[in-house]
């Protein structure tokens, strides 16, 4: 099996697993959020949490069925 494939077939069962963890975690009652962090020119560096789209969410959560 090429690389590519191995890194391809990983990454399906880490999206899947992922997706299942952010389902339990709506179940139990919790937002799911992104941290995001910008790094100005100066160096200096902004933490920010944000929604995610409901595409996105939607795409993650059909990955989970």
């Amino acid at each position: 099996m090429q690389s590519a494939q191995r890194r391809e077939r990983a990454d399906r069962g880490s999206r899947s697993a992922r997706a299942e963890r952010v389902r339990e975690g709506i179940d139990a009652g919790l937002e799911v959020m992104t941290l995001r962090t910008i790094e100005l020119p100066d160096g200096r560096r902004i933490q920010i949490l944000t929604r995610p789209r409901p595409e996105t969410m939607s795409e993650l959560m059909g990955a989970a069925e």
